[in-house]
């Protein structure tokens, strides 16, 4: 089987890159040929990926003299934002990636095309490649750029209606998808994310108790919470000293404030950047709770990692995320869920609810301090795995050979 993967942005850096990916290593393993479109800040940036061929879409360049395109508004990269482009941006965007995408279709000719978000991208290439079967993946954050402005928003509904298959990550998302684009059900499948345990596992580390370690990881931004957890955090007084840490990067004006919010803090904050996947695991290991305070995500992969390598878990209830979970994990008391209050839209509170929601994060904190020691780590997370969700992939791209 020949796959040809193909992503608007940079294979890395976010959730949709990670699970990118993933796939390619799961689909590696199965002895599949693969190959990859995607954007890119330089030519070589994919060294890292192991794949028959490549072919980048170059930003920034006197063809494409603009940022890649973020699918969020705040990318842990520079980037453009969708609603901003103008009609030269967009005829440019759609020049370079038609010449990079029909270019890999003649030249690898594959069975199969697997395209990451339901947006503009996924829509051209449902409308340039007919003969080939196009799957779509939906992140959630293709969903808010649908819901937040109306670039090429008929188009868009046009062609992702048509594709053959599309990947919702939960039940909730899937009925979203069915609304936005008037997709008929038996076309989305809820396949959820997964997570590499051959990474993320407990390992026999010593904690420093003297300590607490909250951890949060992800993109250092509003959307994500972090200054309602920030605040939250500096105003937790306990006999135990507490750190959080925050890992990931931020971009612009919005990263700037946070790090000057977070130095009015008496509680210590650290800011780690981005770190490596390995590295990750043992700060996980040696840390106690987890924190995901966002006010919008698709199905965060962070919250399984986490629960792998034994941390407590405080998670925003987001839709879809509990019945994912299911019974066994939100009954084990290894996870908190806080109360999001009314918004504006699906990243923004509120303004009189922004301290009812500070509280909510403080109150989940203060519970998962209490009772620390009180979790049950004895719970299988195997079906989350990549390799069970990409053998669950396989046999729906087998049955869709057919259709």
């Amino acid at each position: 089987m020949k796959i040809l993967h193909i992503i608007s942005q940079k294979p890395s850096d976010t959730g949709s890159g990670i699970y990118l990916k993933n796939l390619i290593k799961e689909f590696t393993d199965l002895k599949y040929s693969q190959s990859l479109v995607c954007g890119s800040e330089f030519k070589g940036e994919l060294k890292g990926i192991d794949i028959s061929s490549t072919y980048e879409v170059i930003f920034n360049t006197s063809e494409l003299p603009f940022p890649i395109a973020g699918m969020s508004d705040i990318m842990p990269y520079k980037s453009t934002i969708y609603k901003e482009m103008d009609s030269s941006m967009v005829n440019l965007y759609e020049d370079a990636f038609k010449e990079q995408i029909l270019k890999a279709v003649k030249e690898f000719n594959p069975d199969y095309i697997l395209c990451h978000h339901l947006y503009f991208l996924t829509a051209l290439v449902r409308e340039w490649v007919k003969d080939i079967k196009v799957v779509g993946f939906c992140h959630g954050t293709d969903l808010r750029q649908m819901n937040t402005h109306s670039l090429k928003d008929n188009f868009i509904l046009k062609n992702i209606k048509n594709l053959d298959k599309i990947i919702a990550l939960h039940e909730v998302q899937k009925k979203e998808i069915q609304k936005i684009y008037s997709v008929e059900p038996h076309k989305v499948v809820p396949l959820g994310i997964g997570f590499n345990n051959k990474v993320f596992h407990s390992m026999d580390t010593k904690k420093n108790n003297e300590i607490i370690d909250i951890i949060f990881t992800g993109k250092i931004s509003y959307a994500k919470g972090i200054r309602y957890l920030i605040e939250a955090f500096s105003s937790i007084k306990t006999d135990k000293q507490i750190r959080l840490n925050l890992i990931g990067m931020g971009h612009g004006k919005e990263y700037k404030n946070i790090l000057t919010q977070s130095k009015k803090s008496k509680n210590e904050i650290k800011f780690w950047g981005m770190i490596e996947q390995t590295k990750l695991k043992e700060i996980y290991n040696k840390g106690h709770i987890f924190i995901l305070p966002s006010l919008y995500e698709g199905l965060p992969l962070v919250l399984v990692e986490a629960l792998a390598c034994g941390l407590r878990v405080v998670a925003s209830d987001l839709p879809g995320i509990k019945p994912w979970f299911g019974d066994v994990i939100n009954d084990s008391n290894m996870i908190t869920y806080i109360d999001i209050p009314e918004r504006v839209s699906q990243d923004q509170l509120k303004e009189q609810n922004e301290e009812i929601y500070i509280e909510n994060i403080k109150s989940a904190l203060l519970n998962s301090l209490s009772t620390l020691h009180d979790i049950n780590h004895n719970i299988s997370l195997d079906r989350f795995t990549w390799k069970n969700l990409t053998s669950q992939l396989d046999d729906i791209l087998k049955d869709l050979k057919y259709q």
